[in-house]
Protein backbone atom coordinates (compact mmCIF):
# COMPACT_ATOMS: atom_id res chain seq x y z
CA UNK A 1 0.00 0.00 0.00
CA UNK A 2 1.51 3.26 -1.03
CA UNK A 3 1.84 5.94 1.22
CA UNK A 4 0.25 9.55 1.12
CA UNK A 5 3.34 12.07 1.92
CA UNK A 6 1.74 15.69 3.15
CA UNK A 7 4.22 18.79 2.55
CA UNK A 8 3.29 22.16 3.63
CA UNK A 9 4.76 25.34 1.80
CA UNK A 10 4.03 28.77 0.48
CA UNK A 11 1.59 27.32 -1.78
CA UNK A 12 -0.17 25.16 0.58
CA UNK A 13 -0.44 21.49 1.56
CA UNK A 14 0.96 18.81 -1.57
CA UNK A 15 0.15 15.54 -1.52
CA UNK A 16 1.82 12.85 -3.68
CA UNK A 17 2.19 9.53 -4.09
CA UNK A 18 4.53 7.59 -5.59
CA UNK A 19 2.38 7.41 -8.86
CA UNK A 20 2.92 11.33 -9.24
CA UNK A 21 -1.23 12.26 -8.47
CA UNK A 22 -0.73 15.16 -6.63
CA UNK A 23 -3.08 18.38 -5.61
CA UNK A 24 -2.41 22.17 -3.67
CA UNK A 25 -4.29 23.40 -1.33
CA UNK A 26 -4.11 27.07 -3.02
CA UNK A 27 -3.95 30.41 -1.44
CA UNK A 28 -7.65 31.03 -2.72
CA UNK A 29 -9.11 28.50 -0.45
CA UNK A 30 -11.30 30.23 2.48
CA UNK A 31 -10.71 29.05 6.20
CA UNK A 32 -13.41 27.02 7.30
CA UNK A 33 -15.93 29.52 8.21
CA UNK A 34 -20.50 29.61 7.77
CA UNK A 35 -20.50 33.27 8.21
CA UNK A 36 -24.19 33.29 10.07
CA UNK A 37 -24.64 30.28 10.77
CA UNK A 38 -24.02 28.55 14.53
CA UNK A 39 -23.40 25.05 14.96
CA UNK A 40 -24.10 22.82 16.31
CA UNK A 41 -27.47 23.12 14.83
CA UNK A 42 -30.79 20.31 15.35
CA UNK A 43 -32.42 19.21 12.29
CA UNK A 44 -35.57 17.11 13.30
CA UNK A 45 -36.24 15.64 10.14
CA UNK A 46 -34.84 15.69 5.96
CA UNK A 47 -36.39 18.68 5.12
CA UNK A 48 -34.62 20.69 7.93
CA UNK A 49 -31.44 18.69 7.00
CA UNK A 50 -31.49 19.66 3.28
CA UNK A 51 -32.78 23.51 4.60
CA UNK A 52 -29.20 23.46 6.40
CA UNK A 53 -27.70 22.47 3.12
CA UNK A 54 -29.71 25.24 1.10
CA UNK A 55 -28.76 27.56 3.79
CA UNK A 56 -24.78 26.63 3.42
CA UNK A 57 -25.31 26.62 -0.44
CA UNK A 58 -26.44 30.81 -0.68
CA UNK A 59 -23.48 31.35 0.76
CA UNK A 60 -20.71 28.97 -0.18
CA UNK A 61 -17.79 30.65 -2.10
CA UNK A 62 -16.03 29.21 -5.26
CA UNK A 63 -13.33 26.86 -4.15
CA UNK A 64 -14.89 25.79 -0.87
CA UNK A 65 -14.74 22.11 0.25
CA UNK A 66 -17.15 20.60 2.76
CA UNK A 67 -16.56 17.28 4.46
CA UNK A 68 -19.64 15.59 5.76
CA UNK A 69 -19.20 12.66 7.97
CA UNK A 70 -21.43 10.55 10.48
CA UNK A 71 -23.16 7.04 10.32
CA UNK A 72 -24.46 5.44 7.48
CA UNK A 73 -28.36 7.27 7.26
CA UNK A 74 -27.28 10.24 9.38
CA UNK A 75 -28.04 12.65 6.45
CA UNK A 76 -25.29 13.79 4.82
CA UNK A 77 -26.76 13.54 1.14
CA UNK A 78 -29.63 15.37 2.71
CA UNK A 79 -27.60 18.24 3.26
CA UNK A 80 -26.13 17.98 -0.04
CA UNK A 81 -29.04 18.15 -1.88
CA UNK A 82 -29.83 21.37 0.43
CA UNK A 83 -26.19 22.32 -0.59
CA UNK A 84 -26.78 21.63 -4.49
CA UNK A 85 -29.93 23.39 -4.29
CA UNK A 86 -28.82 26.42 -2.70
CA UNK A 87 -26.22 26.68 -5.42
CA UNK A 88 -28.95 26.46 -8.09
CA UNK A 89 -29.04 23.09 -9.41
CA UNK A 90 -32.38 22.43 -10.26
CA UNK A 91 -31.94 18.32 -10.86
CA UNK A 92 -31.83 15.54 -9.12
CA UNK A 93 -28.80 15.02 -6.58
CA UNK A 94 -28.03 11.23 -5.37
CA UNK A 95 -25.33 9.70 -3.45
CA UNK A 96 -22.14 8.76 -5.37
CA UNK A 97 -21.61 5.69 -3.14
CA UNK A 98 -20.42 3.67 -6.53
CA UNK A 99 -19.90 6.11 -8.95
CA UNK A 100 -17.62 7.99 -6.28
CA UNK A 101 -18.26 11.26 -7.89
CA UNK A 102 -21.38 13.23 -9.24
CA UNK A 103 -21.03 16.66 -10.80
CA UNK A 104 -24.04 19.06 -10.33
CA UNK A 105 -23.95 22.39 -12.53
CA UNK A 106 -25.53 25.38 -11.48
CA UNK A 107 -25.57 28.90 -13.56
CA UNK A 108 -21.94 29.97 -12.04
CA UNK A 109 -20.78 27.43 -10.02
CA UNK A 110 -20.26 23.32 -10.17
CA UNK A 111 -20.92 21.21 -7.32
CA UNK A 112 -18.77 17.88 -7.35
CA UNK A 113 -20.07 15.53 -4.59
CA UNK A 114 -17.82 12.62 -3.85
CA UNK A 115 -18.15 9.52 -1.41
CA UNK A 116 -15.38 7.86 0.31
CA UNK A 117 -17.19 5.52 1.75
CA UNK A 118 -15.84 2.27 -0.44
CA UNK A 119 -12.61 3.86 -0.98
CA UNK A 120 -9.95 1.83 0.20
CA UNK A 121 -6.80 3.90 -0.85
CA UNK A 122 -5.84 7.54 -1.31
CA UNK A 123 -4.81 6.75 -4.76
CA UNK A 124 -8.08 6.06 -6.15
CA UNK A 125 -9.20 9.26 -4.83
CA UNK A 126 -6.30 10.96 -6.89
CA UNK A 127 -6.82 8.89 -9.54
CA UNK A 128 -10.19 10.60 -9.88
CA UNK A 129 -8.30 14.29 -10.85
CA UNK A 130 -9.24 14.80 -7.10
CA UNK A 131 -6.45 18.21 -7.92
CA UNK A 132 -8.52 19.16 -10.86
CA UNK A 133 -11.82 19.50 -8.51
CA UNK A 134 -10.03 21.32 -6.05
CA UNK A 135 -8.18 23.71 -8.44
CA UNK A 136 -11.57 24.37 -10.53
CA UNK A 137 -12.03 27.82 -10.21
CA UNK A 138 -15.72 27.42 -10.60
CA UNK A 139 -15.86 24.19 -8.08
CA UNK A 140 -17.38 23.40 -4.91
CA UNK A 141 -16.35 20.13 -3.34
CA UNK A 142 -18.67 18.52 -1.29
CA UNK A 143 -17.65 14.93 0.38
CA UNK A 144 -19.06 12.50 2.14
CA UNK A 145 -17.19 9.80 4.57
CA UNK A 146 -14.30 12.47 4.59
CA UNK A 147 -12.54 11.67 7.81
CA UNK A 148 -11.74 8.46 6.10
CA UNK A 149 -9.45 10.70 4.04
CA UNK A 150 -8.54 13.59 6.20
CA UNK A 151 -5.46 14.50 5.00
CA UNK A 152 -6.69 15.10 1.46
CA UNK A 153 -8.80 17.65 2.39
CA UNK A 154 -7.27 21.25 1.61
CA UNK A 155 -6.60 23.71 4.52
CA UNK A 156 -9.42 25.64 5.19
CA UNK A 157 -12.15 22.97 4.34
CA UNK A 158 -15.49 23.29 6.48
CA UNK A 159 -15.25 20.17 8.36
CA UNK A 160 -19.20 18.93 9.47
CA UNK A 161 -20.34 16.06 11.38
CA UNK A 162 -23.95 14.70 11.67
CA UNK A 163 -24.84 12.71 14.78
CA UNK A 164 -28.17 10.84 15.22
CA UNK A 165 -30.17 12.06 18.24
CA UNK A 166 -32.02 10.08 20.87
CA UNK A 167 -35.42 11.81 19.20
CA UNK A 168 -34.48 10.77 15.86
CA UNK A 169 -33.38 14.13 14.85
CA UNK A 170 -29.36 14.86 13.72
CA UNK A 171 -27.34 17.45 15.41
CA UNK A 172 -25.05 18.87 13.76
CA UNK A 173 -21.49 19.80 14.53
CA UNK A 174 -18.57 22.05 13.35
CA UNK A 175 -15.28 19.68 13.27
CA UNK A 176 -11.96 20.56 13.84
CA UNK A 177 -9.82 20.95 11.20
Amino acid sequence: MEMLRQKRSGRGIHHSLTGGARNFCQSRRREAECPGMDFPRKCDNPAEMRALGHELGREVQPGAVIGLDGDLGAGKTEFVKGLAAGIGHEGLVTSPTFTLLHEYPAASLVLYHLDFYRVEAAQEILALGWDDLLEDPEGVVAVEWSGKFAALLPCGALRLRVDLAPDGGRRVFLQDP
